[in-house]
This record gives C-alpha cells, structure tokens and sequence, in this order.
C-alpha cells in the first residue's frame, strides 16, 4: 500500500509535491491538464516496471533536469524511488486501468494491433504466468549458453581430428590397447591396394617395331644396266673414264649436260661433230640413263628413311619401355619363363651396319647407274648378321605376346582394396590414437560434462515450457470467461469468442474474436467485413477495455496485496454501464490492497463514495492549478457530494420545468436521487451499498400491515417500485427517445414528489 506521496517534483505540471497522504481508498479529482494522467501513468509505471513512462514526462523548464518521485509504503516503511534505471526494490503489487493500459493492452482508436495482442497476453496469464514465462525464456538462455559451450568444445576438437569424423562420434570412442599393431596392419593393407590399384593402371608389354628393308629390290637395283646399251659403248666408255679421276664420270655428265647442242669444245675449239668419244658419251648419257640415276637416288633416300637414325630412336624407345615395365612386373610377381633375353643394343649394332652398308653400295651405284653393283664380303656379312638379329625380334614379341598373357592374369589375380575406405580407416585410427593423449582425454572429458549440461538445461526449458503451456492454458479458459462475466454485466450484446494463447514465429500473443449474434467478428477488416472497428461503438469498446481490466483483478491470486488505480473509466459508458462500472469498483475496494481512483467527473467519484460509504478510510484529494504549477491538495467528498446532489435535483427540476433538454442522464438521476433519499431517510434499512430492490424485499410480506414498514403506505411502496422498474429498465440507453420525452419527464417529476414526502400519507420529512 502506497501511504503517501512523498515527493514529486518536476514531473509534467507538478513542481514540488510533498507528503500527500493516502489512505486505503482514495478518490483524486482533477480538472483535465492538471496532472492526473501524470499521476496514474507514474502509478503504471510501477506496475509494468517501465521508467521511461517517467523519464518522459519531466516538467519543461525544469531547472532539476530528471524527475524526482518518492512515495512511501507501508509495512516497512521503505521508500519507493524512481531513477532513470528503474524503481527501487520492494515495488508494490499493482494494476492500473487508464488510457495507456488500454493503448499497451486493448486497443488503439479502432485497431487491436499485434503489440497490444501482445500486451494483452501477459494481462491474460497475470503476474503468475509472466514469472513462468520470464522463467522458460532464462531457461532458453541457459539452453543456448549451455549449447554454445559445448559447441566451443566441440569445435576444437574438430580443429584437431579434422573433419572426417564427428566430435560427437570422437569422443565415445574406447580406447584401443593393441592400437599400434592395427596401425600397422592398416599401413600394409593400404600398400597393398595401393600396388593393386597401379597394377591395374599400368600398361603391357608392346611388341618390338620389325625393321624389313627389301634386300631383294636393293640388290636387283644394284646390279640393274641399261638392256640397249651395247657393252662395247659401255667398255670404251669406261676405259676412258678409268683413266680420268674419281667421280669423273659425274663430271663429265654435267659438262655433257651443260653442253647441249653445242659442237665445239669450250677448252681446245675444235669441232665436236666428227669427235667418235664424244658420240659415245652422247649415247652413254642419254634418257635412260637419267631415268637409272632418279630410281636409284628414290631407293636410296627410302632406305635411309626406313632405317635412319630416327627409326633406330623409335625401335629403341619401345624396347626401354618394355624393359622397365618388365621390371616393374617382376617386382610385382610376374613370372618370367626363361628366354635368352633380347639384346637391343646388339641388334641396333647390326641394323646401323647394314644401314652404312647399303647406303653405301647405293651411293656407289648412283654414281656409275650404268654399271652393276655388287656386295662385298663386308656388306654380305653386314646382312646376314642383321638377318639374324631380325629372326631375334620376331622371338622376343613372341615373347611380348606370352608375357601379356601373364601380366593379365596377374592383373586378374590382383585383389585390389577400397583405397578409400583404407584411407578413412587410417584417419580413425590415428584419431583413435590420440583419443588417449591427456590433453584429449580432458577435452573430451569437458566435453560430456557441457554435453550433460547441455542435456539438463533442455529438460528444464522443455519442464518450464509445459508449466507456462498448462497455466497459460488454464488461465486463458479463466480470463476468457471473466470477460464474458463481465460483459454480461455491462449488458453489451455481445461476448469474446475462444480466448486463446498463441506463438505465431515464436512470438507469445494472444487471439481472440467477438461474438455479436453468433457470428465471429475479427479484430482486422477483410475486404470491408464486419470487424472490431465496424461493429463496436465507443461504448462497446471501453466496456471491453474495463472487461478485461476486471478480468485480470478476479484472476490476480494476491488481489489483497494490489494496489488498483482506476483512471476516467467511463468514457463513452451510458448511465446502466456507468452505473455497473462504479459497482465493480466499489467491489472491489473490499477485495484489493489499496484503491486509488481519478476522475475529472467528481459526480463519478461521488457516485463511487456512495458504495464505499461501509467501508472505513476513505480519502479525497484533488489536484489544483495555481500559478504555474499544479498541487495536490485534501478534497472535501461531503461537500463535493452534496453539491453534486443539489446539483442533480436541480437539474431534474429544471428538465421538469422545461428548462433543460432531456438527456439519458437522467434515467441514471431518478436512481440515485431515489438512493440519496433512502440513505438519509432510513438509514436502519438502508445502507450504503444496498440496493432499491433489497429495500422494496422489505414490503413484500404480506403478514404485516404497510404501517409497520419502513414506507408505511401502500402507496408510497407501489410508487418507488414504478420509479425504480423505469430507471432500471431504461438504465442501458445512451439517447432518450422523442417518443418517451413526456414519459420521462413524468418520472422525474414524480421522483421529485416522492423525495419530497408528496406521494402517499408519508409523515416523513421532504430531502
């Protein structure tokens, strides 16, 4: 219970407000922009634990910067302060109704958005459910701090096994005694898929290139003369040749050549004409000879290609590879029957002597075409050891063939391994291994205690979400059917539909739709549908807004420990609505903590004080505006009252007089004209807080004579009962129908005469 207010100082239009005593209801009149909005939303601030809705506020002009507010509690006797921070420990419990609970929580104009819904939310599963909700989101925290340090840990363990195996995997992982020796075993196992899978990539053997040069066609070419040639040209010629130089006979062919049709001779001048030398050499050198010398020189550069330096490269070139393959073969088990091996240097020995040879003899043979040229011993031999070495290869690619065969049936036998799987297995055991290094061991060990932890921290998220899941089911089946309770008295036709928690994306909010004739009406316009901003006046939904207000009281487990401030609840409430409004609050007052109400009708706060007239400790204050600040000051609620009623019974006289328009207030002024007068007049029978209808019970037995009650007359009994049957039956209305204006004013009229002691044979005094 807040007992005073202590200290407030440049907040809005307070300057300095010091020890405002509060009892434990109160009831605080102001004038609009005086300050009481500031006032009840400093009070909510407390209750939602929101100090900017302070910090906001602070006087402008304000020489102190930041407000100052301090209230005193009871109890105790500590002081509640407001810093920019927060206020300080020991807050009161409270619930505060004014326009910002209905912004944060109802609505917005003619919108009920998804903050609000939000809002409405923690309202629905009171303090209760927003401690477990605060509860199962520490423990969400704890859950993601717990995960995050078991991930670190995990992670650098990863760093060191790399990512072939999972950290989680890893360290389950028993420790291996005889891991060395599967080390081991895996290294070999590896070697030998390894071999196998080159065994399988390898090539064969290739056969050996077999040089055939045509010996035969080199020898007919060699020997080869010119068939039309008589051998006596061909003997003289040659004769006289043989006693020139060598090559002569080239020389002269060109001289032949270039000569042409000369006849004379370019050394000595003299006439070729009857020369009989030059004749010969005229029939020696002819076409035919130049058709010899051109076949020969095509034989000759056709061997020399075929058996050149390049091919003898080539030949070579196959006879290493095969060499080396043969090795490697060997090395992987090939058997080698045994052959003379192959000798590759001997046979190019033999293939580059016959190729000299040749040559040779061709190049002689081009240089006398006519004549025929035979082998000499030295080249006959060059022959036949090539011939021989020939005979060797055709031997070896015999054995080329049979080794293939082998190599593959080695290929065949070859089991090859998964070198992967080998590979990965040797990762594991190497993991494995280091599984027992101590560092390994403790980060593993750091790792199951996270991992436990880990394990713990979701269990209690998963016990706190079922707690916050069963009580906010509970509590919104309860508050749901408060509302309605509510409603019911408001007499607003129409209800809230299922009211329900959701989690739409993980956000925790609330739904809900209103029921008007059994149809749903949504809180959002589709398409221009019935919705909440359609179908709702502003009295349907200031009756919602204190629905749900009221809701949350009768839902509060430590109501008797709450402070409940009520600011301007009856914006928009007809006279039946009002009149229930101040009833549930007057209720209220008995049950709660504190009551603190602010208005600035004080008939409002009067019509309040009538309810709480039995109920001890009842404080007015009002907030005045003077200078250039407001203060709070004690409020006079017997006479705040009593002019309110003078007030009012002026007003109705006058509305009889024809003075004043007819408005629905006055249905609600013949009740509590009605109740002022039964409070003074018999006050044995009716107190405050009873009913017309309770005191009228009192003339119903039929076993005693109207004098002996309190009324006394028949008359007056029949009267009251008329004048309060009208009221309460048109209590709801918010106009007063043209029709029913003579009516009306017949009742007030009769209400005044009823109160004056002018109905029936009342002895009593006129109010």
């Amino acid at each position: 219970m807040i007992d005073s207010f202590k200290c407030i100082k440049d907040l809005g239009p307070f300057k300095a407000v010091r020890d405002v005593k509060l009892a434990k209801n109160t009831l605080i009149f102001a004038e609009n922009g005086r300050g009481k909005t500031m006032l009840s939303e400093t009070l909510r601030s407390i209750a939602t634990d929101q100090p900017d809705l302070v910090l906001g506020r602070a006087r402008l002009g304000a020489d102190g910067g930041e407000p100052v507010v301090v209230f005193c509690q009871s109890g105790e006797g500590k002081d509640l302060v407001w810093t920019r921070a927060g206020w300080s420990d020991g807050k009161p419990q409270m619930a505060v109704f004014n326009d910002g609970f209905v912004e944060a929580n109802v609505y917005s104009g003619l919108e009920v958005s998804a903050s609000q819904l939000q809002g409405l939310h923690s309202v629905a599963v009171g303090e209760d459910g927003v401690q477990k909700a605060q509860s199962y989101r520490k423990s969400g925290s704890d859950v993601t701090a717990a995960r995050d340090t078991k991930d670190g840990i995990a992670k650098a363990i990863q760093n060191r096994i790399g990512n072939e195996f999972k950290a989680e995997d890893f360290v389950g992982w028993e420790p291996c005694p005889d891991i060395d020796t599967r080390i081991a075993k895996n290294q070999a196992a590896l070697k030998v898929a390894l071999n196998a899978d080159q065994i399988r990539q390898r090539s064969k053997l290739k056969r050996l290139p077999t040089p055939r040069p045509d010996l035969d066609m080199i020898r007919n070419t060699l020997t080869s003369s010119i068939d039309d040639m008589t051998a006596d040209v061909s003997r003289k010629v040659q004769t006289h040749l043989s006693k020139l130089w060598d090559s002569a006979e080239s020389w002269v062919n060109t001289g032949w050549s270039n000569a042409g049709s000369h006849d004379t001779c370019p050394y000595c001048g003299q006439s070729l004409a009857n020369s009989q030398l030059v004749a010969l050499f005229k029939h020696y050198f002819g076409d035919r000879y130049q058709d010899a010398k051109n076949e020969i020189a095509r034989v000759l550069n056709g061997f020399n290609s075929d058996n050149g330096e390049s091919a003898r490269l080539a030949f070579m070139a196959v006879a290493n590879e095969n060499s080396q393959l043969l090795g490697q073969w060997k090395s992987d088990g090939l058997k080698v029957p045994h052959t003379t091996a192959f000798d590759a240097e001997a046979f190019i020995g033999a293939w580059q002597e016959l190729t000299a040879a040749i040559i040779e003899a061709l190049k002689k043979k081009l240089g006398a075409p006519m004549d025929s040229v035979n082998l000499d011993q030295e080249a006959r031999e060059a022959v036949d050891r090539f011939q021989i070495s020939v005979s060797s290869i055709e031997s070896e690619n015999n054995n080329v063939v049979a080794l293939n065969t082998e190599i593959d049936r080695v290929k065949a036998k070859s089991e090859q391994g998964d070198v992967g799987d080998l590979r990965r297995e040797a990762r594991r055991l190497e993991c494995l291994k280091l599984r027992v290094a101590p560092e390994m061991i403790k980060m593993c060990s750091d790792y199951q205690s996270a991992r436990s932890a880990w394990e713990v921290a979701k269990n209690t998220r998963d016990d706190r979400r079922k707690e916050m899941s069963e009580h906010n089911e509970s509590a919104f089946h309860r508050y749901g059917a408060a509302i309605n309770r509510h409603l019911d008295r408001f007499n607003v036709g129409f209800r809230v539909g299922e009211f329900k928690g959701v989690s739409p994306g993980g956000v925790v909010t609330s739904e809900f739709v209103v029921v008007i004739n059994d149809k749903d009406v949504r809180l959002k316009p589709a398409d221009g549908s019935a919705s909440f901003s359609n179908t709702l006046s502003g009295g349907d939904r200031t009756a919602l807004a204190l629905a749900f207000f009221f809701a949350s009281l009768d839902e509060r487990p430590n109501l008797k420990e709450t402070v409940v401030v009520i600011d301007d609840p009856l914006s928009s409430l007809d006279a039946g609505r009002r009149e229930r409004t101040v009833n549930s609050i007057g209720s209220y007052a008995n049950d709660a903590g504190q009551l603190i109400a602010l208005s600035h009708d004080a008939s409002f706060l009067c019509e309040l004080l009538r309810t709480l007239q039995g109920i001890k400790r009842v404080t007015g204050l009002s907030v005045r505006f003077g200078g250039k600040a407001s203060n709070i000051v004690e409020w006079n609620l017997d006479d705040a009252c009593r002019r309110d009623e003078e007030a009012r019974g002026i007003r109705m006289q006058r509305f009889v007089d024809g003075e004043e328009r007819a408005t629905a207030l006055l249905y609600r002024d013949i009740r509590y004209h009605l109740e002022g007068y039964l409070t003074i007049a018999f006050p044995g029978n009716f107190a405050a807080g009873s009913s017309i209808g309770d005191f009228l019970d009192i003339h119903k037995r039929e076993d005693r004579s109207y004098g002996q009650t309190p009324l006394g007359s028949k008359d007056r009994v029949d009267a009251l009962r008329e004048l309060h049957r009208y009221s309460s039956d048109r209590s709801h209305l918010n106009i007063v129908p043209d029709s029913e204006e003579i009516e009306l004013r017949s009742f007030v009229r009769q209400t005044l005469e009823f109160c004056r002691g002018q109905t029936g044979n009342s002895t009593l005094p006129p109010h």
